[in-house]
């Protein structure tokens, strides 16, 4: 159907290329400073990195913050809207908190600040708990909503949320500063799903998972900005 094909290359556009977690394990650790010098090669490291960046602002390609990056670009295929605004909630839900938990995995190995570590432990803790509820909403048979997904509806308006573009943002190198500026629209994508599906979901459990997101993600925002410095 033409409209489905518009729908994946559009979402597409938001999250590009797979990230390579396999990578994460095989990195060295940053050496640790010496008496002899004083020198802190972890800042060496990130340095390094930024001069490997060239001239598009760009860490290495290997590098956690190109990893974070990765993850914000992945793709989504196959993602077709049913028109059943609860069905579509949880569908593109489930790689969106996907996304997150992968982001986490990353500060949580490389980041050095406790209170994002912290946040990214509450990040994967909670948001693997709720792919599992959302599986089940996500497969639940919508036969008869095939052709219900047009222009204006909740269920189109859930997915242009997901193809908001973010081919823009540079990182920086610095791991911790770059999960916080990646994650604040991550989770503002998601709160902006949440009051979609309150709105015009009929599914209490999903409604309330919802309520929840929003409650604990704009939390979390503002603990990101001061990251940041907004």
């Amino acid at each position: 159907m033409t409209k489905n094909h518009a729908f994946k290359a559009a979402i597409a556009a938001l999250l590009g290329g797979a990230i390579l977690v396999g990578i994460q394990g095989c990195e060295p650790a940053p050496a640790p400073s010496t008496p002899e010098t004083g020198h802190d090669h972890s800042h060496e490291g990130h340095d390094h990195a930024k001069s490997e960046a060239g001239h598009s602002g760009q860490p290495a390609d290997n590098s956690p913050s190109s990893q974070l990056h990765a993850v914000m670009m992945r793709p989504m295929e196959n993602m077709d809207m049913s028109g059943d605004v609860d069905t579509d909630f949880a569908a593109l839900m489930i790689p969106h908190h996907q996304g997150a938990i992968d982001m986490a995995k990353i500060e949580l190995e490389h980041g050095k600040k406790e209170e994002l570590k912290k946040m990214a432990q509450a990040i994967f803790d909670s948001q693997s708990k709720e792919i599992e509820v959302l599986k089940k909403h996500a497969s639940v048979d919508h036969t008869g909503h095939a052709h219900a997904a047009e222009s204006g509806s909740p269920s189109m308006r859930l997915h242009e949320i997901m193809m908001r573009p973010m081919g823009d943002m540079k990182t920086t190198g610095d791991v911790d500063r770059d999960f916080a500026a990646l994650m604040i629209p991550h989770h503002q994508g998601a709160i902006d799903m949440a009051k979609i599906e309150i709105a015009e979901g009929k599914n209490e459990e999903l409604k309330k998972m919802a309520e929840a997101i929003i409650e604990s993600q704009a939390k979390e925002i503002e603990v990101l900005k001061k990251h940041i410095g907004q």
